[in-house]
Order: C-alpha cells, then structure tokens, then sequence
C-alpha cells in the first residue's frame, strides 16, 4: 500500500512538473509570438512586426516622433520584411535613398539649408560656397549630428537684429588641444535679405559684447580670401579671448566664417585662413 501511494505520488508530481513546464513554454511562446515593433531577428537585420505580432511586409514604417527637429522620418520594410537601410530602391517607380541606420527623411518637411561640403583627410572643399582650405592640425572636427543641432542656434531674441536665421554649419574644426577653432557656417537670411555683409558684421559685433562681453577690436573692413571678398571684424573679450568674423553674401545666405583662440595664438588660424583657394 504504501508503495503504491509513492508510486501514485510520484506520478502525480511529473504530471503537475509537466503541466508547469508546458505552461512555462507555452508563456515562452506567446512572448515570442506576441513581439511588436522592431525586432533585431539576426545581426544587423530589423523586422517590424504589428500590435498583433504579424509581422510587416513591403511598407513605410514612420519614426513616431521624428527626427527632434521637425523633420519626419520613415523607415521601409521589403518583401521578405527587413528594413532597407544603406542603398538605394525603387518603390512605386521612385527612388529613395536610405541611410546607414534605415532612415529616410521627408526632404519636402525638413529644412534642406545651403550645399554642405566635405573633407578629404585635412582639405575641406565646397563647390557652392567656392571654399577650400587645409587645415596643418585637427585636434577635433564635429560629426554631421553635432553640426545638425546648430540649425536653430541663433533662433533666440539675443539674435532679433539678425532674424533668427537657420545655420547650416560646414564644419567646426579644433585646430589645437588648446581649443583654438574655425567655424564655417551659412546663415539664412530669408527674414532680413537686404542685409549688408556689413551690417551682419556690426550687428553680431552687438550680439557678442552682450552675450560674452566681447568689444570689438578692429573695426568692419574688407578683405580677400580665395578671391572672394568678406568683410572682417575683430572681437576681444575680457578674458583676452579673439573672435574675428569673416562674412559675405551669397544668395539667400550670408557666409560666416569664424575663427575663435586667444589672442596671442590667434594667428596660427590667421595662417590657415590666408590658405583659403577657390573650390571650382
């Protein structure tokens, strides 16, 4: 009798052991089947799968808030449901180029800003703006991300007198560990065209003495670089720190090149700008 109440009470233990494993699977399961959203299902391969965890074949797949500056962004998923990302397709007869990441952004709801240049190595070159120049020494150079978050830099009441343009920054350059830098930069004008490269000068010479006490230390001029005329000011802190502005108009953008060191090493930067060559 008693055997057979252990055998009873053995049995009776696998089954529930059983049941409690099938449940545990079963749970396992239902997660698995019950994912939504993307889904990383092998290396560098994403998949989109629906509040029912179907998963989403040949369509748009819109990033929920964008890109943090307005712009809409969107993802696609192909036929065999992967996300497209670094190439270019064809779809519905059009084609979309797509980044490293998979995104695509709507140029029709995203600031486009002025023709951006690019590096090789050390030589930055942009055709638009007729720029090139080498830079001797590069201690750090801002990524495109970086240069992105400036575009509504200036869109702030310290820079009313300017219109509170848009920036489309080219590069942002240390050329030393010191923190010496060159800034290159187009400014949208669109609010306040008729604008002199003058004016944009003394008005952000206005700017600089209220928000980082600069004066100004060399009056507006003009000046040559690469065969293009700028006209210069040059700024001094109390802190003996030199920031001096090179401006042209060019369109609807005023051309801003900024060259910030203290001043007894400014003229390191001096030298690399006098390199400025035209670009075509």
């Amino acid at each position: 009798m008693k055997l057979k109440k252990l055998v009873l009470l053995t049995a009776i233990t696998a089954a529930l052991g059983s049941v409690n494993l099938f449940a545990s699977f079963a749970d396992e399961v239902e997660e698995e089947a019950l994912q939504v959203g993307w889904v990383e299902v092998s290396a560098g391969n994403w998949q989109y799968f629906d509040t029912a965890g179907n998963r989403v074949v040949s369509k748009w797949i819109p990033a929920e808030e964008g890109d943090g500056r307005g712009n809409q962004v969107w993802f696609y998923v192909d036929g065999s449901g992967n996300m497209v990302a670094n190439r270019t397709l064809t779809i519905d007869g059009t084609a979309y180029t797509f980044a490293e990441d998979g995104s695509w952004i709507d140029p029709s709801s995203s600031y486009q800003g002025a023709p951006r240049g690019a590096f090789s190595n050390t030589t930055f070159s942009n055709s638009w703006s007729n720029i090139r120049l080498n830079f001797p020494t590069m201690s750090y150079s801002a990524d495109l991300d970086e240069l992105l978050g400036y575009e509504d830099y200036f869109n702030d009441d310290d820079f009313a007198s300017v219109g509170k343009p848009k920036l489309t920054y080219d590069f942002m350059v240390e050329t030393t560990s010191h923190g010496d830098t060159l800034e290159l930069y187009y400014a949208d004008m669109n609010a306040m065209p008729g604008m002199s490269s003058a004016e944009f000068a003394n008005a952000m010479a206005a700017i600089y003495a209220k928000t980082d006490y600069y004066t100004v230390k060399a009056g507006a001029s003009d000046v040559n670089l690469g065969g293009q005329t700028y006209t210069k000011i040059s700024l001094l802190n109390d802190v003996d720190f030199q920031k001096d502005l090179y401006c042209r108009k060019q369109d609807q953008y005023m051309v801003v090149l900024a060259a910030t060191a203290e001043a007894g090493r400014m003229s390191a930067l001096d030298n690399v700008i006098a390199g400025i060559s035209a670009a075509r």
